[in-house]
């Protein structure tokens, strides 16, 4: 089904080995991950502190232990203000894994093949396949806002992969060319400026987004298709009936011995003079 990977600008290639087997291929650019380390001594925790690092593990952190977790955002939102919201360093990764991700919509849960990668640079995200909800796909993203300098910005990376049939399927779209929109919200509902690209090719829909700052955020993807226009048959123009054209009289009006022709659809004769 899903695959998670730490990568930027990735694409995804399948083709068939044999009856058994097919060849994936994925390719991308590594991405940098902040992180953070606290020294605390163990007999000592206590509290939040202790249930977190025994949830987590001592050693292993965000970053280590299960970025994908269902707490890292509690994970994340206890250390941030303690931080200052600082990450002190960071981690270079290009990775890709397999998941056990599962989703409730038919349209994003065949096992059977490859549906999609979701990618992130973020230190803690959704630990499942994106949420189709009210027409977006949705998936949530963390992170600590400022580099070791504490004024530096973390920025965002977050590309999503998906094959082009399941999301005409959870659209209800046609074979015809698809367009979206990519929108980064933060857990106020404030929209964060980032760059964004959409492409379709070779039966894949590639989404990405870059450049959006940390804390909470929602990454929101929206499809559209324009609707398929009926061929207009042209209408047969009626056949114009052709103009009577008046026809003229000439008639000659005489006044004494003077005599003059008169013509027109109805000619008179001027005052005066008389028919003849």
């Amino acid at each position: 089904g899903w695959f998670k990977a730490r990568l930027k600008d990735l694409s995804i290639e399948i083709t068939k080995l044999n009856s058994r087997n097919n060849r994936l291929v994925v390719t991308g650019t590594s991405v940098t991950v902040p992180n953070f380390a606290v020294v605390r001594r163990a007999e000592g925790l206590a509290g939040k502190e202790l249930e977190l690092a025994q949830y987590f593990g001592y050693m292993k952190g965000a970053v280590g232990a299960a970025p994908g977790n269902e707490r890292i955002f509690e994970y994340i939102e206890y250390w941030r203000p303690l931080l200052q919201d600082i990450a002190p360093k960071t981690n270079t990764f290009w990775t890709l894994n397999s998941t056990r991700w599962t989703s409730s919509n038919k349209c994003l849960s065949d096992t059977t093949r490859v549906l999609g990668v979701v990618s992130t640079n973020s230190m803690g995200y959704d630990g499942t396949a994106p949420k189709f909800v009210d027409g977006y796909l949705n998936y949530r993203v963390a992170g600590l806002h400022f580099a070791a300098d504490g004024k530096t910005l973390n920025l965002g990376t977050y590309d999503l992969v998906m094959r082009s049939d399941a999301a005409r399927c959870l659209y209800k779209f046609s074979s015809a060319p698809v367009s979206a929109t990519v929108t980064i919200a933060g857990a106020d509902g404030a929209q964060n400026i980032a760059t964004t690209v959409v492409t379709e090719n070779d039966g894949w829909l590639k989404m990405r987004a870059a450049g959006f700052t940390f804390s909470q955020k929602q990454i929101k993807v929206k499809l559209t298709q324009e609707a398929e226009k009926p061929a207009v048959t042209p209408t047969p123009s009626a056949s114009k009936a052709p103009i009577a054209v008046p026809k003229l009289l000439t008639i000659t009006c005489i006044k004494g011995k003077i005599t003059k022709k008169v013509s027109g659809t109805k000619p008179v004769c001027p005052a005066g003079y008389k028919r003849k």
